[in-house]
């Protein structure tokens, strides 16, 4: 039997494809990796530490810029690489083609093909990839599920490419609620073929209840418990459709969720990794935390690189973080919150019996190696 080219059947998941279709160093490579995740360096952990002749070749290639925080600490970001793909800059994997476009009074939605997989973005940053999401669904979605056993009502607020909702349907629940702000989103990935195959049909499916409407305004007159309440929502780019404080919504959804979660609920948070989203916690979130949490706790220098954490502990006894590493798509940041313990070893029993060749495996918090999946409670 012919042995399978695994190389080409997912290009995705393959760092050496990256770095040998940059040009870069593995120094020069680990220092573009952390700053796709964001990189956050103060003063007092010393910017001469870094290695200044990789952050400069990596500016003369324009795959790493600076930039200040409004706290005065210094930014590293890293290039796209879904436009380092689009503009040709990785040879070894060709051009893909713009399927579809349309936008929306909230956003502009693009879906993309290639010869080997397909992604789509929303307002340019990509959210899907084929050849990557293998590696994400289950953290994202089943293994809450199968953390409750059998979850009997689940709540998505935003996601309406119904992502999530595919992901939860293989494990039987009673009703699926999805509150999307954009119709025009779940029109597209309710109708359209690549839509319907990116979501695996799921905005079709009888379980599945799509709810129109801004979801903090929907929680407001909302009644009714779930197993599971997932924030898929990118509220730094909601802000151009909206001009109230996102950040005291986003604080007083927070404060619900005792009434919202059922016994042993678990609320599942994803926010992005990127600077759009760093910036917008210094400027909405930040200043609000006096008023929810204890006066005299404030995020100290170790916590600034991880503040959803902090935000999420005001609120949750229980918060564990995860992250999964890749490249389209960047660093997933997971959080399962709780008001009942959740099991860490659990978790990782979980994800052992779901690892296969080599594809998912648990690393340590901090290294470099792609495809790396962590789980950590600080």
């Amino acid at each position: 039997m012919k042995k399978r080219n695994s190389r080409a059947a997912c290009p995705a998941i393959l760092a050496d494809d990256y770095k040998k279709s940059l040009g870069l160093s593995q120094e020069e490579y680990a220092l573009y990796d952390r700053a796709r995740g964001g990189l956050l360096v103060t003063e007092a952990q010393g910017i001469a530490a870094l290695p200044e002749k990789a952050l400069a070749s990596l500016s003369l290639k324009r795959l790493v810029t600076r930039s200040r925080a409004p706290d005065g600490q210094q930014l590293f970001w890293a290039a796209d690489p879904v436009a380092l793909l689009e503009e040709g800059r990785l040879a070894a994997l060709g051009t893909p083609v713009k399927i579809l476009e349309a936008v929306s009074p909230f956003q502009k939605i693009e879906i993309h093909g290639h010869r080997l997989f397909s992604y789509f973005k929303l307002n340019g940053n990509i959210q899907f990839h084929s050849g990557e999401y293998a590696l994400c669904r289950y953290p994202k979605a089943g293994l809450p599920a199968e953390l409750l056993q059998k979850p009997a009502r689940a709540l998505i607020l935003g996601g309406g490419d119904g992502l999530i909702a595919g992901d939860l349907l293989p494990y039987n629940p009673r009703e699926v609620i999805i509150v999307e702000l954009d119709g025009l989103l779940t029109e597209i990935f309710r109708h359209s073929e690549q839509g319907r195959r990116i979501s695996q049909g799921a905005l079709e499916a009888k379980k599945v209840k799509v709810v129109t409407d801004d979801a903090f305004s929907f929680l407001r007159g909302h009644r009714g418990s779930y197993d599971l309440v997932f924030a898929d929502m990118e509220l730094h780019w909601t802000r151009r459709a909206r001009g109230d404080s996102l950040g005291r919504d986003y604080i007083g959804m927070l404060s619900m969720m005792g009434a919202l979660l059922a016994d042993g609920g678990i609320f599942v948070a994803m926010p992005a990794m990127d600077e759009r989203e760093a910036r917008f916690f210094q400027r909405e979130i930040l200043p609000l935390l006096e008023e929810y949490g204890p006066r005299e706790r404030r995020p100290g220098q170790r916590e600034r690189c991880d503040w959803h954490y902090f935000l999420f502990r005001q609120f949750f006894p229980s918060v564990k973080r995860m992250m999964l590493k890749m490249f389209f798509t960047g660093g997933h940041l997971l959080y399962l919150c709780s008001f009942s313990p959740i099991d860490e070893k659990k978790i990782r029993r979980l994800l052992k019996a779901r690892m296969a060749a080599g594809r998912l495996r648990l690393g340590r918090p901090g290294s470099f190696e792609p495809r790396v999946f962590y789980c950590q409670d600080h």
